[in-house]
């Protein structure tokens, strides 16, 4: 079962903050989005541990 997150709401800021710098032609800005935008996801989207979702190795 899914938990909450806050991390969908930064992501939404992230892609503002790119358009917003894109409708503005501040490329330094877009930029920003961009990337944080990139790094938010990443983050969303990584597996968790504790939630199951990945493999915990045996001990060999």
């Amino acid at each position: 079962m899914p938990s909450e997150s806050y991390l969908p709401v930064v992501m939404t800021l992230c892609i503002s903050i790119f358009f917003a710098g894109l409708v503005s032609q501040l490329w330094w800005l877009a930029a920003v989005g961009a990337v944080s935008g990139v790094g938010v996801g990443i983050v969303w989207l990584w597996p968790l541990t504790q939630a199951g979702q990945r493999e915990v190795p045996a001990d060999v």
